[in-house]
């Protein structure tokens, strides 16, 4: 039987998750809820949902058994805790809490009730980072020794209706876009040992171009570093320089690009599920798709990015572990280390660079192999 969920939280992403929710058969989200009612009321009358109140459904009410939580990331802790207490598993968009703290408290209560807590990016389970995955495992490039990974943009001023949460504690480009990059890079070369960071911010105040935001020409007072340039040591001896900006223009760096000693692998976006590699070694230079491997690009590129390929795998494998007695691939564990690795980014950038070694591990989540995804999609592929 299918886990009945209820988001909490009806902004943007929430529409991704509900759309995407008829592929999995693992998981129904059944129920909606937000601060503002009216929101929700239209929300599941848009999806057929029932609209309940945020007290309903971390109560457990009709018959709700999950909670998706997709509010604000400072609303991620109380609205988490709270559905633990009440003995509901708890999904949560990234980043699982806005401090390591928090996430370590969510944690423990998780545990101490039996009940599951994973959550977001869950992009690493797509075609392109899957594919990746089985290239390094199967030694094509040889031990990694190093690489980078950029993100580098204009800021979200300029694309999301309602920013101000982004340049406030608990946002940045470090806990906003770093979860997908870290999340990658964890799963493709295990957990990271110390961190190394600068951070700026760019332009301490910003103004809201977004055409569809109700508050185009406001500004916003910038309090987190809307760049930050860290240096990864992994465990394994692999280091990577990592660049997270909202303050740039055009970048033609690579999203990440990892060298070993038998050759080269550049990735696409590790924010979305699909894209072409290229690897590189001593017998030239080879473009890679992803048509037919798990989680395949048959919609790459997508026309609109919040709908791209499989978001809402991660809570499809959550589910499905949850009724087979298995460990679920997106984690505590690894939300709780990837978290830890931004946070001290941001410690150590604060700090004058001082480095920081992380108290947190986790294992790299298993490969996702064909079968496993179809028989969690509702129409195998």
């Amino acid at each position: 039987m299918a886990l009945r969920v209820a988001l909490i939280g009806c902004g943007d992403i929430a529409h991704a998750y509900t759309v995407l929710a008829r592929r999995f058969r693992s998981f129904e989200i059944v129920a909606c809820a937000s601060r503002n009612p009216a929101r929700a009321q239209a929300f599941a009358a848009q999806y057929g949902l029932v609209a309940v109140s945020v007290e309903e459904a971390l109560s457990g009410a009709h018959g709700i058994e999950a909670i998706l939580n997709l509010t604000p990331p400072a609303s991620h802790f109380a609205v988490s805790m709270a559905a633990l207490e009440n003995g509901l598993h708890v999904y949560s968009e990234k980043p699982i809490a806005a401090s390591l703290a928090e996430g370590r408290q969510l944690a423990s209560r998780a545990s101490a009730g039996k009940v599951r807590l994973g959550g977001a990016p869950d992009t690493f389970l797509g075609a392109a980072l899957q594919r990746a995955r089985r290239l390094i495992d199967d030694g094509r490039i040889g031990e990694v020794v190093f690489g980078h990974a950029n993100f580098i943009s204009g800021g979200m001023e300029h694309r999301h209706p309602n920013p101000e949460f982004f340049f406030k504690p608990g946002g940045g480009p470090a806990l906003d876009i770093g979860p997908y990059y870290v999340t990658a890079l964890v799963c493709l070369l295990g957990p990271v040992a110390s961190v190394c960071a600068s951070g700026r911010v760019g332009r301490p105040v910003r103004t809201i171009t977004a055409p569809e935001s109700p508050h185009k020409g406001s500004t916003i007072t910038v309090d987190v570093f809307t760049t930050i340039q860290a240096q990864l040591l992994f465990a394994s001896g692999a280091t990577l320089m990592m660049t997270l900006s909202w303050d740039g223009w055009e970048s033609s760096l690579p999203h990440i690009e990892l060298h070993g000693t038998g050759g080269r692998l550049v990735l696409p976006d590790p924010d979305f599920f699909g894209g072409e590699l290229e690897l590189s070694d001593s017998s030239g230079r080879e473009r890679i798709g992803t048509n037919g491997l798990p989680l395949g690009a048959e919609n790459w590129p997508p026309k609109d990015p919040m709908l791209a390929n499989y978001r809402g795998i991660g809570l499809a494998d959550f589910a499905q572990s949850i009724a087979d007695g298995q460990p679920h691939r997106a984690s505590a564990e690894l939300c709780l280390h990837v978290l830890e690795v931004l946070e001290a980014m941001n410690i150590s950038a604060k700090s004058d660079a001082t480095p920081i070694r992380l108290s947190t591990s986790c294992a790299r989540p298993p490969a996702l192999d064909t079968q496993q995804l179809d028989g969690m999609l509702v129409e195998a592929r």
